[in-house]
């Protein structure tokens, strides 16, 4: 939600494994609404995690919820 906002650099928000070093996580925020979250939002991040990186994987809570939704 904070990349997507604007609020932080996706570099910023990207966590490096500590076991691999070729491993980086982008967890979801725990305190901001997901309803924030747009579809041209993930989009935008997903897109630009893809220029980077050559695989990117969503994890999606589960059922049928915005936030699954939008990791389609």
């Amino acid at each position: 939600v904070n990349v997507i906002q604007g609020t932080a650099k996706l570099s910023q928000a990207l966590i490096r494994d500590k076991r691999l070093e070729t491993l980086y996580l982008l967890p979801a925020s725990q305190t901001r609404d997901k309803d924030a979250l747009t579809e041209e939002g993930v989009a935008e991040v997903i897109a630009r995690l893809r220029s980077v990186f050559d695989y990117v994987f969503c994890d999606s809570p589960a059922g049928i919820e915005r936030g699954a939704q939008l990791a389609m």
